[in-house]
């Protein structure tokens, strides 16, 4: 005779993930100094159980999240840039960073840097990522930023439990 059927095992995988990309050059637009403005994300990469809003990641089940981020931004200025992931309009400290752009002749603009992070964090379902930029204390007049397409600037998330 057969026997009562046993629990399902685990599943393989991460149980959520998801990202997204600029597919273009983008002109990031800045109006005052420590005021976030998003980083437009407009090319959605494979996922599972998150969903996607304009430049957002929208998180579906509350867990243990790996988030990571990467921008390269030229500039026309030495500025300091602040960046992060905001969960519902929130800056997550533990994803905020900042650098001062270096001189660089290889570009089109003089300085550039390139902003990175990945850290773990819970986050509750409901939860919706963006990244935004910041530039630091002080907004020069006249100031170009340019991110170029592709993987110059990426969000991602992995659920780990």
């Amino acid at each position: 005779a057969t026997g009562a059927t046993g629990p399902t095992g685990p599943s393989e995988g991460l149980p959520a993930y998801g990202g997204l990309y600029h597919s273009s050059t983008q002109l990031v637009f800045f109006t005052a100094a420590d005021t976030y403005v998003p980083i437009s994300l407009n090319t959605q990469m494979p996922a599972k159980n998150v969903t996607f809003g304009t430049n957002q990641i929208n998180i579906t089940q509350a867990g243990d999240y790996e988030i990571s981020y990467n921008v390269l931004l030229n500039t026309n200025r030495a500025v300091t840039v602040g960046i992060g992931v905001r969960n519902n309009g929130v800056i997550l400290p533990a994803t905020r960073g900042s650098q001062t752009m270096a001189i660089d002749n290889t570009t089109g603009l003089s300085y550039d840097g390139r902003l990175s992070a990945s850290t773990i964090i819970t986050l509750p379902a409901g939860s919706v990522l963006d990244l935004a930029m910041a530039i630091v204390r002080t907004l020069p007049t006249g100031l170009d930023a340019i991110i170029n397409g592709n993987a110059n600037a990426t969000l991602s998330v992995k659920k780990l439990n």
